[in-house]
């Protein structure tokens, strides 16, 4: 049944539905939205935990899951790929490396540490007369300056470090370690020259390789979320940041948005279409249909046929809004997955001389807004919508015959290519029925499922209006 409907011409209807919907909800809710369309997939799953599991629904994670597509300024948000995959391509090539200058540096201080080393054994062997066996020279000697010699029990080397007096640290040395202490404090110096450098490759590094784990091998311990798909695998989280009960109440308010949609010039492939008043513009004649009982594409092929004009105003009743995203990395814990500063700083950094996260090499990506590297954090979205749908044809009364005979059956209607009600109790249902004779006209009224939860609360769906993007590589 469904239609493909060009971008461009989806975004000329979209974009009224979008603009009362910032209206509506951006100051409340702090969300600036874009218009969405993605053709078959545009209803938005909204029960995100299922009552029953209470696990994370699949189909909300499938949705969320989703690579926003690259765009040209003014189309719809659409998606392609998944974003957990792209995400870990993109820093798979991130690694942390040193500028020419730190490197000389670092190279230069692990040459002095191996120097004071030296003479720090020699030091031992010429006040004790042998080095410790059985391990590594210094490493044995580290081993009897912390067990014999230190003044405090418990005494580490990261201690004696920031020790401002090495003498009173080592207040236990024998008489015979004297000479050695002084020594023993250059090559602490040697190696603390090191430390800051050295310390910001492990770090940074091993940032990036908890990020990657957490990805490709999501656990209860990295932060991953189950989800009811019957299986106890677990998945990257995006952790919703409003409530399900503020969803559902959201979607009983008598927040609504509304569009008003006039058809005209009608032949076999397109439509003259207004929205709202404005100038006209040509439009895939399926870009809305009906099917009627057991009449596929009812509206196309049946009501346009010998229509003069069709006039359709829709009502979207309950506007809400969700925010939701990927979870952050936290380096306390080693907790999520969504590492945005590797990936930004990466960007900024390019081929700069510069110590810090770089790619290597640059992934195939366009990070720009508008790229293909970004995801929605928030939708705007509502109950399907009720319709009058005023024909004026000289078939009106063949129409009116026809949902008179089908009065009980449910409709499946589709918009934009995009089904109506999946997902809902029942189906929708034509309202009343009537005609004008005076003018030749029929008034059809259509009502969605009343209920706004499916049979099963995981497979309901709502209306999508406009979403918010994320593009994780802009500031």
């Amino acid at each position: 049944m469904s239609t493909n409907i060009p971008a461009e011409k989806a975004a000329l209807v979209l974009t009224k539905l979008k603009d009362q919907a910032n209206e509506l909800l951006s100051a409340a809710h702090n969300v600036q939205l874009d218009m969405y369309h993605a053709q078959g997939s545009g209803n938005f799953p909204y029960y995100y935990k299922d009552p029953a599991t209470r696990r994370f629904n699949e189909k909300t994670y499938v949705w969320l899951n989703q690579c926003l597509e690259k765009r040209k300024n003014g189309e719809p948000v659409s998606f392609e790929g998944d974003y957990n995959g792209k995400f870990l391509r993109a820093v798979t090539n991130v690694s942390y490396t040193l500028s020419r200058k730190d490197q000389a540096r670092l190279n230069e201080v692990k040459r002095n540490a191996l120097n004071q080393q030296g003479a720090l054994l020699d030091a031992w062997e010429e006040a004790f007369g042998e080095i410790p066996s059985g391990k590594a020279p210094i490493n044995g000697v580290f081993e009897i300056i912390l067990k014999d010699w230190v003044t405090k029990e418990g005494t580490t080397l990261q201690d004696l470090l920031v020790a401002p007096d090495l003498f009173e640290a080592l207040g236990k040395a024998p008489a015979a370690a004297m000479p050695v202490i002084p020594v023993v404090g250059n090559y602490l110096n040697a190696i603390e020259a090191g430390i800051p450098l050295q310390n910001a490759i492990s770090l940074n590094n091993g940032i990036l390789k908890s990020v990657r784990s957490s990805i490709n091998f999501p656990s209860e311990a990295n932060g991953g979320v189950q989800l009811n798909d019957g299986t106890d695998d677990f998945f990257p989280e995006y952790p919703f940041s409003t409530t399900q009960a503020k969803i559902l109440d959201g979607l009983k308010s008598d927040n609504s948005v509304d569009i008003q949609m006039k058809l005209s010039n009608f032949n076999s492939s397109d439509v003259s279409l207004s929205v709202s008043g404005e100038a006209s513009f040509k439009m895939p004649l399926g870009f809305f249909d009906i099917d009627l009982g057991a009449s596929a594409n009812y509206f196309t092929n049946i009501v346009t046929k010998n229509s003069r004009t069709i006039e359709i105003d829709m009502k979207f009743t309950g506007v809400t809004v969700a925010k939701f995203g990927p979870e952050p990395f936290r380096v306390s814990g080693r907790k999520g997955w969504h590492f945005a500063d590797g990936i930004k700083e990466s960007i900024a950094n390019g081929e700069k001389d510069i110590s810090g996260f770089k790619f290597s090499p640059k992934p195939n990506i366009d990070f720009t807004e508008g790229g293909d590297f970004g995801v929605v954090n928030a939708v705007a979205f509502s109950q399907y919508p009720t319709m009058k749908i005023k024909v004026f044809s000289s078939d009106y009364k063949k129409i009116k015959t026809d949902f008179d005979a089908a009065a009980n059956a449910g409709l499946k209607i589709d918009f934009l290519g995009m089904p109506l009600g999946v997902g809902l109790k029942g189906s929708y249902k034509q309202g009343d029925v009537s005609i004008n004779e005076a003018e030749g006209s029929i008034t059809i009224n259509v009502n969605p499922p009343i209920e706004a939860v499916a049979e099963k609360a995981v497979e309901a769906t709502a209306f999508i209006l406009g979403v918010q993007t994320e593009y994780s590589a802009i500031e």
